[in-house]
């Protein structure tokens, strides 16, 4: 009738430190961009990018794309744990690797147009 052994505590899984850390890098590596962004078009005042600013646009650039990297790093490290929450690994994977991609496009854009084929 009625079952009087103990169970187990239900086992909880945490979030994934390192999917947690994934995901606030991909947040980090947006605020970059959108700060070249603001910079570096607000200060050559149109769309064209001012020479004297090129070293800033290409550093924080840069800059982004090595903070995504070692974010799809950490995404993948935090997707591979075992008892743990995938949700912010996933979500930091997902976004660094969307970042990286968006660089990468908009560098092939401006080789293209460099070269005069675009």
């Amino acid at each position: 009738m009625y079952d009087n052994t103990i169970q187990p505590p239900l086992e909880t899984k945490n979030h994934s430190r390192l999917g947690i850390a994934s995901f606030i890098i991909s947040i980090v590596a947006v605020l970059i961009i959108c700060g070249d962004i603001v910079l570096v078009f607000g200060l050559s005042g149109g769309f064209t990018v001012n020479p004297s600013y090129a070293g800033l646009d290409t550093s924080l650039t840069c800059a982004s794309a090595v903070v995504a990297l070692v974010g799809v790093g950490l995404g993948i490290a935090a997707v591979t744990q075992k008892n743990a929450k995938k949700v912010f690994g996933i979500l930091g994977l997902v976004f660094n690797a969307l970042i990286l991609l968006g660089i990468c496009a908009l560098m092939g854009i401006n080789i293209l147009s460099a070269a005069g084929n675009f």
